[in-house]
């Protein structure tokens, strides 16, 4: 029987503290996933509502092709953090669209505000516009992207066959890059610059085919032209990139377009200023991260692995907050 000598017995003993030392740093314990959150478990009207959504300051110049007063709007797509959930539960990671603001009440400078839902465009009848919208989200999608039914599908990937890759991770070829179009809906805008299906374009200059732009720009970006000559109305903008506009809506990229028509009879009679409140209402679902949960298992996964035709969610959120108050003074408010 061989007996080792003490330089051999040293090395061991280091080899082995050094074998531990390995596990102890780099062996992770496994982390607890992330559970849906109990809508009971939230408590309602914490959250306050303190006013309308801020909104778009816009540069005012004259075009120099048809001489008419038009407002000019840089708007960009973005991923970020929001308080939705009253505190202290985490914040939620969202997209949404982002510009320079002012206080819809007080007319104050805001600076630059992103949000979920956007903010807010005011728009006059007679005199148009011009966005420049900008889409810088360059993270995956956050919800599954199924590559099974008609999509924008930036990377050619095609329709993969069965059996599918569960979700997560699904595709990476369908998760990467982001495309993004907006339409104004219910706008009177010509074809070219209504947010087709087809006209989104990617973070990193991929086009869809009926990508336009009315002017040159970046290769992220496209300027829409909105003429503003329809009658009044309370309109709304939001994603509309083909085969992934619920997703992309889900994420938070929506928001108010509100046509105002200053010779318009009875808008003089309407509650205005801060009685006049526009709500955007939505259901979600969170997980007890924090974070917005879509189910990601398709009605028929034999066909479509992750594609559902509807969604429920078991809260309500308005204007970007869960279950929130607003007081009020006594009186009559719009609510639009």
């Amino acid at each position: 029987m061989k007996v080792k000598s003490l330089t051999q017995m040293r090395v061991s003993l280091i080899a082995a503290i050094l074998l531990v030392t390995s596990f102890v740093l780099f062996a992770s314990p496994a982390r607890a996933q992330p559970m849906l959150l109990d809508p009971l478990t939230i408590p309602k009207y914490v959250n306050q509502l303190e006013g309308p959504p801020p909104v778009y300051e816009p540069f005012v110049a004259t075009d120099p092709n048809n001489r008419l007063l038009t407002h000019y709007y840089n708007v960009t797509m973005s991923e970020f953090y929001q308080q939705i959930l009253p505190p202290p539960f985490p914040k939620t990671k969202v997209w949404g669209y982002g510009g320079n603001t002012k206080d819809a009440l007080t007319g104050a400078w805001l600076g630059y505000v992103q949000n979920a839902p956007g903010p807010t465009f005011e728009a006059i009848r007679g005199i148009p516009i011009q966005v420049k919208w900008v889409n810088n989200i360059n993270s995956p999608h956050m919800f599954a992207v199924d590559p099974t039914i008609h999509w924008a599908d930036p990377n050619n990937f095609g329709m993969p066959m069965p059996p599918f890759t569960p979700y997560p991770p699904g595709y990476p070829e369908a998760q990467y890059p982001v495309p993004l179009v907006t339409h104004l809906h219910g706008g009177e805008v010509q074809s070219y610059y209504d947010g087709g299906p087809d006209a989104w374009f990617t973070h990193n200059g991929i086009h869809g085919p009926a990508y336009s732009t009315l002017t040159p720009t970046e290769p992220n970006a496209a300027v829409y032209y909105y003429p503003n000559m329809q009658q009044p109305a309370t309109l709304w903008y939001h994603d509309h990139a083909l085969g992934i506009t619920r997703i992309n809506v889900m994420s938070g990229l929506a928001g108010f377009y509100i046509l105002r028509d200053p010779n318009d009879p009875i808008a003089q009679l309407l509650p205005s200023g801060k009685y006049e409140m526009p709500i955007v209402i939505q259901d979600r679902n969170f997980l007890s991260d924090g974070s917005f949960y879509f189910p990601s298992m398709g009605i028929n996964p034999n066909d479509h692995p992750y594609w559902m035709p509807e969604f429920f969610g078991n809260t309500i959120m308005v204007n970007g907050k869960v279950w929130p108050n607003m007081n009020v003074d006594r009186g009559q408010y719009r609510l639009f």
